[in-house]
């Protein structure tokens, strides 16, 4: 199919655009993308439009500056690569819905990801002592603030089962939650979103 014709098409779906051509990808520039990907039903009518002519597309943030087109095309490569990673692909995906593993795996093109990792998460998790429960239950408090409340809330449990958790968790670790540094804090965090992906 001809770009002449490919944009025909799109036309329906982006209004106030400019489009163009880079690397084998039509590039969509929008005024705003919040009216299109608000509508359920533009929404599939596109991802069945995509899916008819095997082509998939990838949304990044919105931008603010022209001059930063550059990295809302990069954010939009990444997401559809990420995206193909995944056991069920999907024509349309967003740099947003994929941020956190995009980052795990750019680390892990420069890096060991076992090198980013707390020793001691590291060795509970290869003596098999710490699950997936727990990493998604230590990530999530972290990222909550360390508010109990909130975590269970986040984590759809009782707040007495998420204690529990969290005191197994000090005793593996060998630590005071509540006395972490900033800094180990952030390091656990991220230990735990890394172990989540490898």
């Amino acid at each position: 199919m001809q770009l002449a014709e490919v944009l025909k098409h799109y036309e329906d779906y982006f209004s106030d655009y400019i489009a163009i051509t880079y690397e084998n990808s039509i590039i969509f520039i929008l005024h705003s993308s919040k009216e299109l990907f608000i509508n359920k039903t533009k929404i599939k009518a596109l991802e069945n439009l995509l899916s008819e002519n095997e082509m998939v597309c990838g949304v990044s943030a919105e931008f603010y500056n022209f001059s930063d087109l550059k990295y809302a095309y990069i954010q939009s490569k990444s997401a559809i690569k990420m995206q193909a990673n995944h056991d069920n692909p999907v024509s349309i995906s967003y740099f947003e819905e994929i941020y956190k593993e995009n980052i795990v795996y750019t680390l892990s093109e420069h890096t060991s990801l076992k090198s980013l990792i707390h020793p001691k998460m590291l060795a509970l998790w290869e003596d098999k002592k710490i699950t997936s429960d727990n990493l998604e239950t230590l990530a999530a408090y972290f990222l909550n603030g360390k508010n109990v409340v909130s975590t269970a809330k986040k984590l759809y449990i009782h707040r007495n089962t998420l204690t529990y958790r969290l005191n197994k968790l000090e005793e593996l670790l060998g630590m005071d939650f509540g006395e972490l540094h900033d800094n180990t804090i952030f390091w656990l965090y991220y230990s735990c979103v890394i172990l989540q992906f490898i």
